[in-house]
């Protein structure tokens, strides 16, 4: 198990106060945290807590922001941004540099340092891993995380207690699940339900084929909830989309999962 936490997913929105308004109507979500220093990007977004976790919306509000042109790319709403927490972000960004890693961004601030990665390197993923300098806990569920805002410790959990799964789609599930690995500095395993990489808090990377109803990229995510009847129950009330077991949000099936 790699010492990483799978500690927000980004999804990329035309509507954001739609997509928020489905997310926390589904799984019962406090409000979200409106970071005012992501115009930096073009963007404007919400981060909902999702227990330790979080969910993120962005919405593009310059047309050359690079999520506009994933908007575009796509064809609509979709799955945009994985970021890992680790105990040293820096020693990570010199691993990858020395790997020929291409780095579009560095954030290296007193709170939050933080290395995104061109999504080619992880077979489309926009990829950041990041750290919480002078943070000994930062394993501990509820440990400090800067991006969520100065309050969301305060904030009620609801019945949602983490992100569990992630599923990257790709042509080669085993050459993407590698390549992650190596950036990553975990072990790829191969399962019975696809290539993963376990991670902390019983979560994990899995990577499945692409095909017509998983296209490449963030095909789906599960989250931890005390009650996955209770979600699909909310989200039919509310008349928020339904897949199968799943809550479709931005066109990413969400599936609610009971902790084991």
């Amino acid at each position: 198990m790699a010492d990483l936490r799978l500690r927000q997913i980004a999804f990329a929105a035309h509507d954001m106060e739609r997509a928020e308004a489905e997310l926390r109507a589904a799984f019962g979500l406090p409000p979200g945290y409106n970071d005012p220093g992501i115009i930096h990007y073009g963007l404007r977004n919400t981060v909902l807590r999702t227990g330790g976790d979080f969910l993120e919306i962005v919405q593009p509000v310059r047309a050359e922001a690079s999520a506009a042109r994933y908007l575009a790319r796509r064809g609509g709403d979709a799955g945009y941004m994985v970021i890992f927490q680790a105990a040293d972000a820096l020693a990570h960004r010199e691993r990858t540099r020395a790997q020929g890693a291409a780095i579009v961004d560095v954030l290296d601030g007193a709170e939050h340092q933080a290395t995104h990665y061109h999504p080619r390197d992880f077979d489309g993923v926009l990829v950041s891993i990041d750290a919480a300098p002078g943070v000994a806990d930062w394993r501990r569920p509820d440990s400090f995380w800067q991006p969520a805002g100065p309050d969301w410790q305060a904030a009620d959990a609801g019945a949602v207690q983490g992100i569990a799964e992630v599923t990257i789609a790709s042509a080669d599930p085993a050459a993407t699940a590698a390549r992650w690995g190596r950036m990553i500095d975990a072990e790829a395993r191969e399962a019975a339900d696809g290539w993963r990489i376990d991670l902390l808090h019983d979560a994990a990377v899995r990577f499945v084929s692409a095909t017509s109803s998983a296209a490449p990229g963030i095909a789906a995510l599960a989250l931890y909830v005390s009650d996955p009847d209770a979600v699909r129950r909310r989200a039919e009330a509310a008349g928020v989309p339904i897949s199968g077991d799943a809550v479709v949000i931005c066109n990413v099936p969400v599936r609610p999962l009971a902790p084991a």
